[in-house]
This record gives C-alpha cells, structure tokens and sequence, in this order.
C-alpha cells in the first residue's frame, strides 16, 4: 500500500473498494489496521481510506512532535492528496477528535464547507447508539 509524503512526514494509508470515500481513523497509539476490530469486512458502497496517523504504525514523525492540530492537518493534506473533494469520516478516541479539528477547519476555508462529515464528536459507540452511523450487518 502507498506511502505519501506529506507535510514532512512520510503517511502510511492504504486505499480499498470503491463508493463514496470514507475517512477511518484510529486511535491513540493504536494503527489503521485496529479497524479490523470494528468492521470485519469493509463496508459495502465504500471507498476506504485507512491512514497511520503522524508516528504511528508504518507512518514516521521525524518532529518526535505530535499535536491534533499538526494530525488534523496532515489527514487534510492526505484527502488533497487523494483529490476527494468531499469524505466522510469515522473515528475512534484521538482519531474522532481529530476528524471534528478537520471539519472544523475545512468549515473555515473558503468554499470548503461540509468537505468532510464527522458524523460523530469523541467516539464511534456514541454515533451507533444514537442511529447516525449505521453498524455494518452481516450479509
């Protein structure tokens, strides 16, 4: 799978299916491929894009630094990358909370607003329990 260079870093994602993009991504400490705990399969009508986030997994952070503003925006610079012009976006713990610092700064450019939908503020559980993401099923 690729591995970008992006705002000094080298970001490690990998880049599935195909359907309308979705952003997953993980947690503190955690890598990309945790997400094989919550989906076991990709989720059908989907285009995945699973990044290691700045310092984790098989992504470097020659900084040795780490803030959810620099994550926040390397995951934008991956989605221009990636020429998406809008996404939607999942995240567990530190991956949703740096899915709401990209909403908000993409809100915050011009033209840019609702690029990315987070349908969620700090976790994933909070979104399913209240029905606005729905969990895959199996077929």
């Amino acid at each position: 799978m690729p591995t970008v260079d992006i705002n000094g870093f080298q970001m490690y994602y990998e880049d599935r299916g195909d359907g309308e993009p979705l952003l997953l991504l993980h947690g503190g400490t955690g890598i990309g491929a945790d997400w094989r705990h919550v989906f076991t399969a990709d989720p059908d009508g989907y285009r995945v894009i699973v990044p290691d986030l700045r310092g984790h997994g098989r992504s470097t952070n020659p900084s040795k630094a780490f803030t959810f503003r620099q994550c926040a925006r390397d995951v934008l610079s991956l989605v221009d990358h990636l020429a998406l012009t809008r996404v939607k976006a999942v995240g567990m713990s530190m991956g949703a909370k740096n899915g709401t610092r990209e909403s908000m700064a993409m809100s915050s450019l011009s033209g840019s607003a609702g690029r990315i939908e987070i349908p969620m503020m700090y976790g994933m559980m909070i979104s399913i329990m209240t029905g606005v993401v729905t969990p895959p099923t199996s077929s």
